[in-house]
């Protein structure tokens, strides 16, 4: 699951000393031997006030969406996006709160990737362009829509286009420049794919 992926990695920066020191473009191997016990042994301090004390674990995004939503249970690692969706569509309760945790939480924007093997590239390349393009991030930052805060630098788009991203970020619901403002980059994702294999091996089993 993507957000437990991402929940992993905001672990290993918040109690190894922060995202600085994995930011090169290299994978540290001796850096991940010194640190990632750090990781696992706070994530088996954390099971018994998981959702059924860690004994299992939802299966899909949806179903902890789901979760969050019943009540049962009232935390989540999620994306903003998903957060301002789930206010603007009453999915969850208009109580709900986002959070970021400063110097540890991600930005993490999404990519538009065209496999090698794809049967219409040039279809592909029109759709990436869609996406990337200001009417695109418009459209795609609408919570009722996909609620994702765009990539752009607004400032530079047409004026009347600009007066729609300001529309909509007034109604998005949570503060999203607040929020926005202490996040750090992803880095190497040998580090996710690592804790990953660590969780599965000394965690979930």
């Amino acid at each position: 699951m993507f957000d437990g992926s991402r929940f992993l990695l905001k672990t290993l920066y918040g109690v190894t000393g922060g995202y600085e020191q994995y930011a090169g473009a290299e994978f540290d191997e001796a850096l991940w031997n010194q640190n990632s016990p750090l990781v696992f042994d706070y994530l088996r301090e954390l099971e018994p006030y998981l959702w059924r004390a860690g004994e299992t674990y939802p299966p899909t995004q949806a179903r902890l969406h789901e979760l969050f939503a019943n009540g049962e249970i009232w935390m989540m690692p999620v994306f903003i996006s998903r957060v301002a969706e789930g206010l603007t569509t009453g999915q969850f309760p208009a109580t709900t709160q986002a959070f970021t945790m400063p110097g540890i939480s991600l930005n993490d924007p999404s990519f538009t990737a065209i496999p090698i093997n794809a049967s219409n590239p040039a279809g592909a390349m029109v759709l990436a362009n869609i996406l990337s393009s200001p009417e695109g991030q418009l459209e795609k930052f609408k919570p009722e829509v996909w609620g994702d805060p765009p990539l752009l630098d607004i400032s530079k788009v047409p004026d009347d286009l600009r007066s729609e991203f300001a529309r909509v970020e007034e109604n998005y619901g949570i503060p999203l420049q607040e929020l926005i403002s202490e996040t750090v980059p992803v880095v190497n994702a040998e580090y996710t794919t690592r804790l990953e294999q660590g969780w599965e091996a000394q965690i979930a089993s």
